[in-house]
């Protein structure tokens, strides 16, 4: 439990530290609206979900395989 407690706790400091795309989501939103600063702040999860899917796949498929 106090591993997931770090977990999340490290997380979530470091997605709300800002950076670039804290101001793009920003600069959106007050140029065009809520709803198009949403979808600035969403298009991540859609581009890192393959990523990740395929980095979960491989890690799966290795413990296959022997160590040398």
């Amino acid at each position: 439990m106090a591993l997931l407690a770090a977990g999340v706790t490290l997380g979530l400091s470091a997605g709300f530290s800002p950076g670039p795309l804290l101001a793009l989501v920003v600069s959106q939103t007050i140029r065009h609206g809520f709803r198009e600063g949403a979808k600035v702040a969403f298009a991540p999860v859609i581009t890192d979900f393959p990523i990740i899917f395929l980095s979960t796949l491989l890690l799966a498929n290795l413990s296959k395989y022997r160590a040398v």
